[in-house]
C-alpha cells in the first residue's frame, strides 16, 4: 500500500469512480481495484464517494488532497462541461478552485 497518493493513482481513481458512478462497477468492486494499485481502503473509498458528491454537484465534508481535487475537477470539466461546473459552483468548498481553473 503506498504512503503516497500519486499521480497514476490519482488517474486511476478517476478513471474508476467515473465506472462506478456509471454503473459499470459496484463501490465495493471500484474500492477493491483501487486497493489493488496501491490506494488504502478506505481512502480509495473516499476518493469514489468525493468524485460522485463532485459530478452530482452535492457538498461533502470528506476532503481528499490538493492535486487530486484539482485533477478530478479539471477531468469532469473536460468530461462534462459547464454543467457540472455550474452545480459545482453551488459548493462553497470548491468556488475558488472553479473561479481560479476556469480562468487558466
Amino acid at each position: 500500500m503506498a504512503n503516497t497518493l500519486t499521480t497514476a493513482h490519482i488517474q486511476g481513481a478517476y478513471r474508476i469512480a467515473s465506472q462506478v458512478m456509471d454503473h459499470g462497477l459496484s463501490l465495493k468492486q471500484g474500492v477493491a481495484q483501487l486497493v489493488t494499485e496501491g490506494v488504502g481502503a478506505t481512502y480509495a473509498q473516499d476518493l469514489i464517494n468525493v468524485y460522485r458528491s463532485m459530478r452530482l454537484g452535492r457538498c461533502y465534508h470528506r476532503t481528499i488532497n490538493v492535486e487530486a481535487t484539482d485533477y478530478f475537477l479539471r477531468q469532469l470539466f473536460e468530461d462534462g462541461g459547464g454543467r457540472i461546473f455550474r452545480q459545482l459552483s453551488t459548493l462553497p468548498i470548491s468556488t475558488s478552485i472553479i473561479t481560479k481553473n476556469t480562468r487558466s
